[in-house]
């Protein structure tokens, strides 16, 4: 059917913008998909509570499938004065004035399905900071291994989720920290150097406290 003259216009713009709206993604909300909105960096709201600025505790997941879990805070300081350091680790913290804190990083994958959420970590990462003078704050690496594949920590959860808020629940609430052990899980440490099972054991005692401080039998994240 041909259309009259006058209405070509108006018939030209309503099928250019269907074209757009066909061209973009989905708007609604429902059809973004739990793995979707898990992405991004999600922090454990019992620390963030606190309201101790030098503690963290967080999990990021990133869209290529990469999970971070950072565990920082002063109580790391602890490992400047072992005697396992390197000694060009000691001199570059020497440089520093005065160690403020450190940061405890688990690394590898994450899948989610359904309800569950999945992480394996493949790598440990432990640096120590502190500051220099016009510089500002100064991060040290103080200790990295890859971990093999026996050696690899899996955790597992259930998880729900919010528009702002995450919950997970699992027997650990990351390496080295299952709570119904009373004491950091030597399962998650075997396979570390004596930095690194330190610098967990440190981590470890400081989150169990927190997890029997605030009796928590989930674990609850904010959006960052």
């Amino acid at each position: 059917m041909r259309l009259p003259a006058a209405l070509l216009p108006a018939a030209c713009t309503v099928a250019l913008l269907l074209a757009v709206a066909c061209s973009e993604d989905d708007p609604n909300p429902a059809a973004i998909t739990k793995a979707q909105r898990l992405i991004g960096q999600w922090n454990l709201r019992a620390v963030e509570d606190l309201g101790e600025e030098d503690l963290e505790f967080s999990y990021t997941f990133a869209r290529d499938g990469t999970a971070t879990n950072t565990v920082g805070g002063a109580f790391l300081t602890a490992l400047h004065d072992i005697d396992d350091l390197d000694e060009e680790i000691v001199a570059e913290l020497e440089k520093l004035q005065g160690i403020d804190g450190g940061d405890l990083e688990w690394r590898g994958t994450w899948t989610s399905l359904g309800d569950s959420l999945d992480i394996r970590f493949d790598s440990l990462t432990i640096s120590l900071f502190g500051r220099i003078p016009v510089l500002g704050k100064i991060s040290v690496p103080v200790y990295s291994q890859a971990l093999e594949e026996e050696e690899i920590v899996e955790l597992g959860f259930r998880c729900s989720l919010t528009e702002s808020e995450l919950t997970l629940r699992g027997r650990s609430l990351t390496a080295g920290v299952t709570p119904n052990l009373g004491d950091v899980d030597q399962q998650h440490t075997d396979a570390l150097g004596p930095v690194g099972e330190e610098a967990v054991r440190l981590a470890g005692d400081r989150l169990l406290s927190l997890v029997r401080d605030n009796d928590l039998d989930e674990f609850v994240f904010i959006r960052d």
